[in-house]
């Protein structure tokens, strides 16, 4: 269960339900063929915004934002009056350049330009909710050439120079990942401070991660430059990056005091609700420390004062307290905890980790009741819960 550890760090589709991949409607996205010029080209000629969607045969939420979000008719409706679709698949050599360009390394990812080809912004993961995405897009549609950011590179040029061993991590896929690991932080080692913020240094650290040296602070010192330059969704990403492998140190050494030092630098930088990002970095570090009390601290206040609360996340944290520990006082207070998460959003996989709690802090009466609910819940919602059938059983014995 340590994938939890770093869970509010993580991208916002934690334990989302599958979606269920039928089609919408019989219209489908009009994707153009063709190569980059040749997709600019009819960007300008049209005046058309241009949408690149990167996809994988073998990704499971490509498939499903295919055969759900793109085959909504509003969706498809704004793309096909108002854009050039452009689909590339991740493993096929045409898409190799793109990918290096825009640091394109999770897939769905979706890059929009204006009609000019300037670069307006990136999307990645799955997208649940059509009508908003269809908003999204439309509102994309409507900015006007003025409106569109200034970022420091220049999308027509798929190659500004880059090294061999960053092109190397998207076109070959025989070379060892951590050979180009070392390449990569030799390269950004030897940079002087002030070049690591230009295109070629920020795609070598943003591709491979690379936080170590003087590299991190240098970027959490100038993260909103790096934001103007080359737009918030790499920009907060990579922070999460530096902040996690920071985290991951003071837990090892335990200073909290330090921790915290840190978390006060996010006041300075341009970043959307700071408070919920601090939650994110002290929950990683009291889960990695197993404080599992201070971990709970947190976990309440964010359910008492936040008016959007992270439920799936709240979910997992609870879970791997499950797992971590057999404090029966620990485990019952997350089994309040999960109790309220409950009455907020009374889905299965909350109900299961609320029985799951109960029943291991020996309060066998309550986890029957919940896990009843659950399989209820699951069954409605079409959802194997034969996990918690066997649960019960073992229980009720």
């Amino acid at each position: 269960m340590k994938v939890f550890l770093i869970i509010f760090l993580s991208l916002p589709f934690i334990f989302l339900p599958e979606p269920a991949l039928s089609t919408h409607t019989s219209d489908t996205i009009d994707y153009r063929s063709g190569s980059w010029e040749e997709i600019r080209t009819m960007a300008a000629e049209t005046d058309k915004f241009i949408m690149v969607s990167f996809i994988a045969e073998w990704c499971y939420w490509c498939r499903a934002m295919e055969e759900t979000t793109f085959r909504d008719a509003g969706v498809v409706r704004e793309l096909n009056e108002n854009y050039i679709s452009w689909r590339l698949d991740a493993d096929l050599e045409e898409s190799f350049a793109m990918a290096a360009k825009f640091r394109v390394t999770s897939y769905p990812t979706l890059l929009f330009f204006g009609p000019d080809a300037s670069f307006i912004t990136k999307k990645t993961g799955y997208i649940a909710d059509a009508e908003e995405f269809s908003e999204k897009v439309r509102k994309i549609a409507e900015m006007e050439y003025s409106e569109f950011p200034d970022y420091a590179f220049d999308p027509a040029v798929l190659n500004p120079g880059f090294p061999d061993f960053y092109l190397a991590a998207f076109y070959d896929e025989g070379v060892s990942e951590d050979g180009l690991f070392v390449e990569a932080l030799m390269y950004i080692i030897d940079l002087e401070e002030e070049e690591l913020i230009g295109e070629i240094p920020w795609s070598v650290m943003y591709k491979f991660g690379i936080t170590a040296g003087n590299s991190g602070d240098y970027f959490i010192s100038r993260y909103n430059e790096f934001k103007r330059r080359f737009g918030q969704t790499e920009s907060l990403s990579h922070l999460r990056k530096v902040y996690r492998d920071k985290i991951s140190m003071y837990a090892k050494l335990r200073e909290e005091k330090y921790m915290l030092s840190q978390l006060n630098r996010l006041d300075k930088l341009e970043v959307d609700d700071i408070e919920n990002e601090k939650l994110r970095f002290k929950i990683s570090y009291y889960m990695q420390t197993q404080e599992w009390n201070k971990v709970l601290d947190q976990m309440e206040h964010h359910l008492k004062t936040s008016d959007s609360p992270n439920l799936n996340s709240v979910n997992s944290v609870s879970l791997n307290i499950y797992d971590a520990t057999s404090d029966p006082k620990t485990l019952s207070r997350a089994a309040d905890l999960m109790g309220r998460v409950t009455d907020i959003h009374p889905i299965y996989p909350h109900l299961d980790t609320h029985a799951a709690l109960l029943f291991r802090a020996g309060r066998v009466e309550e986890g029957l009741e919940v896990a009843n609910k659950a399989i209820v819940v699951g069954k409605e919602e079409g959802i194997d819960v034969s996990d918690t059938e066997i649960l019960m059983e073992i229980y009720k014995e």
